[in-house]
């Protein structure tokens, strides 16, 4: 499977065409509620429901699948980010049971990092305002480490804003945390995985860090919303590139 690329499809299906032990780290955020209509959590709808049991997001899509077949696509050392949020009809504890059954899978989850929305919607003034979303850290092993050379400590909450909407997608994540994210957890040339690539963003921190990547995406919207923002990116890395070349040969040319 080529790498610096989206596919689309059943994420489920494509991740069996990756090899084994080929990814480095996964980083993406699952559609963990029934998406389908009329089964999706309607307010006010007397037919809305919870399927705690089948967390459908893509079509025949199970978080316990998903687990089973990423397992083996990880190398030993690598490193699942799994961001799971919650709202006041899903209930706090939501993200935990999700996580809970992975675990059941064998998966280990030494670690959780809080992400922490400088601006998140407002909720009643009756009830508190859910202002964090979890990445669950997990990994193939009881224990993991940053990829990180200089030994500094680095908190497990991160601020950064909801991305604000120019991405044409409505739960675009925040390219600044995401490339945070890569800086501690992946080295470059490491591969990173989105199994719901969205409208592209790990793509786009990947390029800009010099990561490798690949994406699965089942909506062709998404997915060319993210060719075209991943294109731009690639365009201005390149130029950067040039840029940076350039000073190099004037530094080396005074030098001499």
């Amino acid at each position: 499977m080529e790498t610096n690329k989206i596919y689309q499809g059943d994420c489920l299906e494509l991740m069996k065409e990756l090899e084994d032990n080929s990814i480095d780290l996964v980083v993406t955020s699952p559609p963990y509620k029934n998406s389908y209509e009329g089964i999706g959590i309607n307010r006010g709808s007397k037919t809305a429901k919870y399927h705690y049991s089948g967390d459908v997001g893509e079509p025949l899509y199970l978080i316990e699948d998903f687990g089973e077949v990423l397992f083996s696509k990880l190398k030993d050392e690598g490193i699942l980010l799994l961001n799971l949020g919650y709202n006041k009809d899903s209930g706090a504890l939501r993200p935990f049971y999700i996580v809970e059954r992975l675990l059941k899978r064998g998966w280990f989850c030494p670690d959780i990092l809080i992400w922490h929305k400088k601006n998140p919607i407002p909720n009643t003034a009756y009830q508190l305002t859910n202002a964090i979303e979890y990445f669950f850290i997990l990994t193939k092993r009881p224990t993991y480490k940053l990829k990180v050379e200089e030994r500094k400590y680095i908190h497990n909450v991160f601020n950064f804003p909801v991305e604000s909407g120019e991405t044409e997608h409505n739960a675009a994540y925040n390219l600044k945390l995401i490339k945070e994210l890569l800086k501690y957890f992946s080295r470059e040339g490491d591969l990173v995985l989105d199994c719901f690539m969205g409208s592209g963003t790990t793509g786009l921190a990947a390029s800009q860090l010099n990561r490798r990547y690949i994406g699965f995406e089942i909506n062709k919207e998404y997915v060319d919303i993210a060719n075209r923002r991943l294109s731009q990116t690639k365009l201005e890395v390149k130029q950067e590139r040039k840029e940076e070349l350039k000073k190099m040969v004037v530094r080396n040319g005074k030098s001499n």
